[in-house]
């Protein structure tokens, strides 16, 4: 009986884990371009979060015009985001450059309007 109980615990564990792993994408995009579609996207979003552009359809860039932009398609994007999620090392060296970028572009603008605003004494 406890041997039956093992072996049945054992194909449970067994099919569980096998059905919870996604295939591996035929074409896998490369860190870089992962990375530079998930800026591309960080960005609309701040655009698009920050009121500075109507809610126009025609001035809201989604993912379909970061898709273009980097000619590749949404069954690949999604396959690529789910391959580099369950790959968390990878996806988190990605973000963090991503996150050095839109830091060198938060310097670079702040820079910028205190080269331009005069100082008020």
């Amino acid at each position: 009986m406890k041997k039956l109980i093992f072996l049945i615990v054992i194909c449970v564990i067994v099919s569980c884990e096998s059905s919870t792993q996604n295939p591996t994408p035929e074409v896998i995009l490369t860190p870089e371009k992962m990375e530079a579609m998930l800026y591309d996207l960080a960005l609309l979003q701040s655009i698009k979060n920050s009121n500075f552009i109507s809610n126009n359809k025609d001035t809201i860039y989604t993912l379909d015009y970061i898709q273009r932009k980097h000619q590749v398609d949404s069954v690949l994007f999604a396959a690529n985001q789910r391959y580099y999620s369950e790959n968390p090392k990878r996806l988190i060296e990605i973000y963090e450059r991503i996150n050095a970028r839109l830091q060198d572009s938060i310097d670079s603008i702040e820079q910028r309007i205190k080269d331009e605003i005069p100082n008020r004494n």
